[in-house]
């Protein structure tokens, strides 16, 4: 991987904090939301993702449906795995505790790992080897005493980090020339569908 032109590694840094920071917090707020079920928190969540992303593209002189289908195939696929990551995060955020959600999500980069060695034969270094099985022992230590009583909403979470790693590793299939914005309002538009009957009234 080429390092990042000066300019934009500051840039870089930042949203690596700030994007971790941002799903912490959307834990936190969304364990204060008390009288909405989690089909309608997804709707919303959704719509308005949607909304601003849409909105970007237009400011940014891109024609949002244009952009979409320029994406082919790769481009449908990220958007879809965006879909269950909206979906899956607030629906593991009601049945299990944010920590919880928030230990399952961090294997991804793990997952991440693995996945590009079956389908892409990159390697994987011995270090990534012992910080996975690090990891899985942690996670088994972790939640072996609660594991009977939060094992759906784990199974749920685990659903993001998947996706996640299948997102990753189609857009490095596709030689990282997906244009990522117009994945994230698809993924927006398909969450937001596929709550919408579930929702209603």
């Amino acid at each position: 991987m080429s390092a990042l032109p000066p300019p934009r590694r500051p840039v870089a840094l930042a949203l690596m904090v700030v994007a971790p920071v941002l799903w912490s917090l959307a834990g936190v707020v969304t364990r204060h939301v008390q009288r909405t079920e989690p089909f309608e928190q997804v709707f919303w969540r959704s719509l308005f993702a949607f909304g601003f992303v849409f909105l970007v593209l237009l400011f940014q002189r891109k024609h949002p449906w244009s952009s979409i289908r320029a994406a082919g195939l790769p481009g449908l696929v990220s958007g879809l795995m965006w879909a269950i990551m909206f979906t899956a995060f607030l629906f593991a955020l009601s049945l299990t505790t944010t920590a919880n959600t928030l230990v399952v999500m961090s294997v991804s980069p793990l997952l991440t790992a693995v996945f590009a060695m079956l389908f892409l034969r990159d390697p994987v270094p011995l270090r990534t080897w012992i910080a996975a099985g690090a990891a899985a022992v942690g996670i088994a230590w972790m939640f072996g005493s609660s594991l009977d009583t939060h094992f759906l909403g784990m199974a749920i979470a685990f659903l993001i980090p998947l996706a996640a790693a299948i997102n990753v590793v189609v857009l490095r299939a596709a030689a990282a020339k997906l244009d990522l914005v117009p994945a994230v309002m698809l993924g927006g538009a398909l969450s937001c569908l596929i709550a919408l009957p579930f929702a209603l009234p």
